[in-house]
Order: C-alpha cells, then structure tokens, then sequence
C-alpha cells in the first residue's frame, strides 16, 4: 500500500516537471500535463471509486479502475489521431512511464529489502 502514493507522485512529479521544462512548446506541454495528471494523480481517484487498487504488495489490481485510466490515457491519441491525424510522443512517453511504473513498482514491491524498510515503517 506504501508503494501505489510514492508511484503517483514520482509519475505525476516526472511528466509535469517535463511539461513545465516544454512550455515553450504549448501541445507537447498540454498532453504532458494531461498525462501527467492522469497517471499521477488519477488512479489515486478513479481506482478507489472503482475498488481502491488494492494491495500492491500482492499484485492485486481492481480491473474496472486500472481500465478507467487506460481508457482515458488512450483517448487522447485517439481524439488527436481522428481530428488531427497526428499522434504526439507526448502521449508515447506520458503512456510508457504510466505503464512502466506500474510494472516497475509492482515487482519492486515483491523484494526483501522492500518488505524489510515497509516493515520499519508500519512498525
């Protein structure tokens, strides 16, 4: 449980520092933040009316709340794609870390020394 709030902030702190970097250039900056935004902050909100994400230490995910925010992170380069015929690497790099994450710190939750400092925490 320790891991899913430290996953937001790290993801939603990485794609939304990038976007302020690139304000410069102003739709490589709007679907950062977006992105930035739903996956930082919202399986902490769509999840939990889904849910919750349950525990991460056992790799159980609520499917209709982890569905809800792929959804939303696909509807962006879908909207772009149909009225712009433009895909943006903003959404491939927001979409990627999301992912990534995920998968990082699910199997990061897994080892010895992760459990050892939870431990020292709850404790």
């Amino acid at each position: 449980m320790l891991f899913g709030p430290l996953r937001d902030i790290l993801v939603f702190g990485s794609l939304t520092g990038a976007a302020i970097v690139l304000n410069r250039d102003v739709e490589t900056h709007k679907r950062l933040m977006l992105m930035g935004t739903l996956g930082g902050l919202g399986p902490a909100g769509f999840t939990r009316l889904a849910g919750g994400l349950g525990n991460l230490l056992t790799l159980e995910l609520r499917p209709l709340g982890f569905a809800i925010v792929i959804v939303l992170m696909v509807s962006g380069p879908v909207y772009d794609w149909v009225m712009h015929k433009r895909f943006y690497a903003a959404y491939g790099w927001g979409i990627a870390v999301n992912l990534l994450s995920f998968a990082v710190f699910a199997l990061l939750a897994q080892t010895d020394a992760w459990q050892s400092f939870a431990k020292t925490l709850i404790e």
